[in-house]
């Protein structure tokens, strides 16, 4: 057998085998600092907004019949202090559209004028957002940019389906 054939198969190989070897760790690097959690700090679901530039997290509650939801860093970990005294949920089932405008409640230690959280009493939307026939947006700006994002069908709240 003739080792001068060999030899390059073998550094192909090994070369092939390298690339491979990197492109994989560079893509797990990646995806880990791209990674965020599941739910939110508050255990509430994760809305994203942009290119995952920024998170919210939605909660409500049916027996108090309230939404709230915070504004978050790309992280989805950290709060978001935002210059707006409402922000908006558009939903859409079947032909109705319908707007509930979420007022602004600054958390202790938040400046005047500026908040990460925000909250609406309705029974009205917290049946909506049950209602898987529902498609639900989040609708606000951050310095100055707007942001819309899809609010999911989350059944990790305690509610009774019972119609």
């Amino acid at each position: 057998m003739n080792t001068c054939s060999i030899k390059p198969l073998c550094v192909s190989i090994l070369t092939a085998t390298l690339a491979l070897s990197l492109g994989s760790s560079r893509a797990l690097a990646a995806e880990e600092q791209h990674a965020h959690p599941e739910k939110g700090p508050h255990k509430g679901a994760l809305i994203e907004l942009g290119e995952e530039e920024y998170h919210a997290e939605i909660l409500h509650d049916d027996e108090k019949h309230t939404v709230t939801i915070y504004v978050l860093d790309a992280h989805a970990e950290n709060a978001v202090l935002i210059d707006s005294k409402e922000i908006l949920l558009n939903l859409r089932n079947g032909r109705k559209a319908t707007q509930f405008k979420l007022a602004a409640a600054p958390l202790k230690g938040e400046r005047t004028g500026l908040a990460s959280r925000f909250v609406l009493k309705s029974e009205a939307l917290c049946k909506l957002l049950d209602d898987h026939d529902t498609d639900a947006r989040l609708s606000l700006k951050i310095k100055g940019k707007s942001y819309i994002g899809k609010i999911p069908h989350d059944h990790d709240h305690d509610h009774d389906h019972k119609k």
